[in-house]
């Protein structure tokens, strides 16, 4: 398949979407993209957040639903996440190269390649939030986020994928990735909600949502108290 630009970003479920910048110490800003699944929380991959060939995480974590870059639009504005939170275990050797699993029990790589950031206000309010479906096993899905090769632009592939039978990853290597769409969601709508199965990890394979999903409730749980007030 092939990614093609998103016209409606600034509508549901598409603005539930977000184009990620993380901004190092060094000055270095990496991109990637996400999805906001509750009021304050916002999926992405791990190694969008944390630099495992250098050990490093960034000092600041911005978010910007429905992104355009040209012309330039950014209708929910931008917002800095206050705290995330990831696992560090998915490149142990810090060469960089994200393994898809280990083919078998026990987890590695892309089957720990996912993250939560913290919003200190409930940003998805205005923007929605998809759902997170720990339950898909096979079936038709988009592919959406802020692709470097499409100067940041929203795109979007579709087609069919399946779990792979193994390990807790989804094979993309029949759709179109790149640097830049690391952690954006693999979704499907219905009932006019979305809900998310995987985040794209690397070009050939996507976290799956399943072996992340008990740690994901709890820090979605745990940084309620963040907009308690609001």
């Amino acid at each position: 398949m092939s990614q093609v630009e998103v016209s409606g970003q600034a509508q549901y479920p598409w603005q539930s979407i977000v184009f990620i910048t993380s901004t190092y110490a060094n000055g270095e800003v990496h991109t990637g993209s996400g999805v906001m699944v509750g009021p304050n929380d916002v999926l992405t991959a791990s190694h969008v957040v944390y630099d495992s060939t250098t050990g490093e995480s960034p000092v600041q974590v911005t978010v910007t639903p429905a992104f355009d870059p040209s012309p330039f639009e950014a209708p929910f504005g931008s917002v800095d996440a206050v705290s995330w939170h990831y696992s560090n275990g998915f490149d142990p050797n810090g060469d960089g190269l994200i393994v898809s699993g280990n083919g078998g029990s026990g987890l590695e790589g892309v089957e720990l390649d996912a993250a939560l950031l913290d919003l200190g206000v409930p940003l998805g309010y205005q923007t929605g939030w998809m759902e997170i479906d720990p339950t898909f096993v096979s079936g038709d899905v988009n592919l959406t986020g802020f692709p470097d090769f499409y100067g940041n632009t929203m795109m979007n592939d579709s087609g069919w994928v399946q779990d792979n039978p193994f390990d807790a990853f989804i094979d993309i290597s029949g759709m179109e990735v790149h640097p830049g769409n690391s952690g954006g969601p693999l979704w499907y709508e219905e009932n006019g909600v979305g809900y998310v199965v995987g985040l794209v990890s690397t070009g050939v394979a996507a976290h799956d949502v399943a072996a992340s999903y008990g740690s994901l409730l709890a820090w979605m749980d745990g940084n309620d108290r963040l907009i308690a007030a609001v």
